[in-house]
C-alpha cells in the first residue's frame, strides 16, 4: 500500500512540475544595456556618527554605450541628500569630482570637476534603462573631460561629512580561465 502511494506522488509531482509553461528564464531580463549598467555600477554613502547623511550612484556610461559615449567621460549619477532643504547638485556642501593621477616625477593627484551636469527626468531615455529609479534621489548626467588612465575615480565630497571614492575601470575587461582553476 505504502509503494502504490508513494509511486502515485511521484508520478503527479513529476507530471505536475514537468507540465509548467513557466521556466527560470522568464524571470530575467536579457537587456544587455541594463545588465552592463549595473556591472558597471558604484554606490557610495557619507555616514557620520552611524547615521547615513547622503548616498551616490554612479555608472560609467562610455562602458554602458560606447556609441553614445565615446569621447570625454560620462557618468550617469543619482544622488540623495537626507534631511537638507537643498537637494542634489543645488547643495553646495556637496561636489562630485574626477581624481586624476598625472605623472610629474612622483604622482600627482589633480581633481577635477565636471564639464557639465544635465538633470535628467523621468522621460529621458538613459534614465528609463538605469538600474537606479527612485523617487528619493536627483538623476544627472556628468560629462568629464577624458582622462588617458585605466581607472577612473569618483570623489563624493561634504564640508561636513567627509569624502568617499568610487573606482570604476575604463575598459571592461572578462576574466578568462584556459582550464582549471585560477
Amino acid at each position: 500500500m505504502n509503494k502504490i502511494l508513494l509511486s502515485t506522488f511521484l508520478a503527479s509531482a513529476f507530471f505536475m512540475t514537468g507540465c509548467s509553461k513557466t521556466t527560470a528564464f522568464d524571470f530575467f531580463s536579457t537587456d544587455s544595456y541594463y545588465e552592463k549598467s549595473v556591472s558597471n555600477m558604484r554606490t557610495a554613502s557619507l555616514i557620520k556618527a552611524g547615521e547615513t547623511k547622503a548616498i551616490v550612484h554612479a555608472v560609467y556610461l562610455n562602458n554602458v554605450d560606447e556609441k553614445e559615449f565615446h569621447t570625454d567621460e560620462y557618468f550617469f549619477v543619482a544622488i540623495h541628500i537626507i534631511d537638507e532643504q537643498k537637494k542634489g547638485f543645488n547643495n553646495s556642501n556637496y561636489h562630485l569630482k574626477m581624481i586624476e593621477n598625472v605623472e610629474i616625477g612622483n604622482y600627482t593627484t589633480l581633481e577635477a570637476r565636471p564639464l557639465s551636469v544635465t538633470k535628467l527626468d523621468e522621460q529621458s531615455r538613459i534614465m528609463q534603462n538605469m538600474p537606479i529609479q527612485n523617487k528619493w534621489s536627483y538623476f544627472y548626467l556628468v560629462k568629464y573631460a577624458e582622462v588617458d588612465q585605466d581607472v577612473l575615480t569618483l570623489s563624493f565630497e561634504s564640508k561636513d561629512y567627509g569624502k568617499v571614492e568610487m573606482d570604476f575601470m575604463k575598459k571592461e575587461t572578462i576574466l578568462k580561465s584556459k582550464g582549471g582553476l585560477f
